[in-house]
């Protein structure tokens, strides 16, 4: 069954199961969720609970997984499947998820079932068409469409006006248009109150999927085509920012770095990545078709964020006659450290040696966030490894570490005394960590 029909069951099940529900009969075993076809919803990455709660805390519950999952796939066994008494949770959400489950609950020889529908959607993503804001003469209409790419029949789309009330703006309630749901925003006759910025956001219970904006400036036109209403000159003033840093700690298809600016003249924005300017690309232009920066209505959006060529600074430049305003915005795509294995892992030494012996551990390349290195002491008495920790401050030993995070020398000042020690260095950040051991071989003359 493809996506697109997927979708279609579902919705034909929401509304089936709309129709299903029932009243529990004091005294008869049965759910706490009494409809007898529940369609839940997730999009991809996403968590979503089952309830199989019976009005007997005694009842033992189990939850059933469809049947057309491999083995491979199941969240049991990926240990994505959690349990709470008698709540399920599916964490990180993949397709394959999707299917018929049952709720199966058992007392005293007496077994009842109820089915759950379980519809799971891709990365969600929505634009505003046309993308661009609008500068409109009083009395003339306005329509904005939004849309919503892989959105599911749970999910809530709507309209809103940033820091104002939709007056005299009418909305058509959101309706699916070959897979995409879609929702109109239309102003008659503007007038002054109109303008500001509109945005479209989709939801899910309280999390917020993904949204857009537009801004409209409503002013009065002679027939002769000269301004009658001119806005006073502003300063340039960037409104509304993504946060910083930004952190992108799971693939995904797209990263929107939003940055919406005031004043006039309007303002021209210039995107930067490390101090480089980046390549004006509008998200309607030929070049959108190869680019991954391009720029949109709300900022700036990135094709399929990946390390380490979108890990960095960004920064929106906001200019108009007026003057100008900037923000900055910090990337992070956390990679776990790899070491350099092709390098030496075996010194020699000889008892009295009194030159120091300095071991380089580096990365393979970089990774973020920034890197911490520590080093253990090895020994092996009689096949026995004893590890200890090396202090910063021991006077047999000198850390030095790379002012960019990015490698770690152990510099033996005085050397141990058994015949079998090795070093072990250990490389970590909040994705992950590796290590390499160095060993001393004895030198005999």
């Amino acid at each position: 069954m493809d996506v697109r029909m997927m979708f279609l069951y579902a919705t034909a099940l929401l509304i089936l199961a709309g129709g299903t529900q029932s009243t529990p009969v004091p005294g008869k075993f049965s759910f706490e969720v009494t409809a007898k076809i529940e369609v839940l919803c997730v999009h991809v990455s996403y968590s979503v609970a089952i309830n199989c709660k019976t009005n007997d805390p005694s009842a033992n519950v189990s939850l059933s997984l469809p049947k057309h999952l491999p083995s491979h796939n199941l969240p049991s066994l990926q240990g994505r499947l959690k349990r709470n008494g008698a709540i399920f949770t599916i964490q990180k959400a993949i397709l394959h998820d999707g299917g018929k489950y049952y709720c199966v609950a058992e007392k005293n020889g007496k077994v009842i079932k109820r089915e759950i529908y379980l519809y799971v959607a891709g990365i969600p993503n929505l634009s505003i068409v046309p993308y661009m804001s609008k500068r409109v003469p009083k009395g003339s209409n306005v329509i904005y469409t939004c849309k919503a790419h892989n959105a599911t029949v749970c999910d809530n789309l709507q309209w809103s006006k940033v820091n104002g009330l939709m007056n005299d703006v009418s909305v058509t309630s959101p309706w699916n248009n070959n897979g995409v749901w879609e929702t109109e925003l239309e102003i008659e006759k503007a007038a002054f109150a109109h303008s500001g910025r509109y945005k479209c956001e989709l939801s899910y219970h309280q999390d917020l999927l993904a949204e857009d904006e537009v801004e409209v400036t409503v002013s009065v036109l002679k027939s002769e085509g000269v301004c009658d209403f001119v806005p006073a000159p502003e300063d340039v003033k960037i409104t509304t920012s993504s946060p910083s840093p930004i952190w992108v700690n799971n693939p995904v298809q797209e990263l929107r770095i939003r940055c919406v600016a005031t004043g006039f003249p309007y303002p021209t924005f210039t995107w930067q990545k490390d101090g480089k300017v980046i390549e004006n690309c509008e998200i309607h232009e030929e070049c959108a078709k190869t680019k991954r920066y391009l720029l949109t209505s709300y900022g700036l959006k990135i094709v399929q964020p990946h390390y380490p060529d979108d890990n960095g600074k960004f920064s929106c430049v906001a200019r108009n006659a007026m003057g100008t305003d900037r923000r900055d915005f910090d990337v992070i795509i956390p990679v776990k450290p790899v070491l350099k294995k092709s390098v030496q892992t075996m010194y020699p030494w000889s008892p009295g040696r009194k030159e120091p012996l300095s071991i380089p551990c580096v990365l393979q390349q970089g990774a973020t966030p920034d890197v911490t290195f520590t080093w253990q002491r090895q020994l092996i008495i009689y096949d026995i490894k004893l590890l200890q920790n090396i202090a910063k401050n021991d006077d047999k030993f000198e850390i030095i570490s790379s002012p960019n995070h990015t490698g770690s020398v152990l510099k033996i000042v005085s050397f141990p005394q058994p015949s079998r020690v090795s070093f072990v260095c250990n490389a970590a950040n909040s994705k992950g960590s590796d290590k390499m051991t160095f060993e001393l071989a004895e030198m005999s003359y």
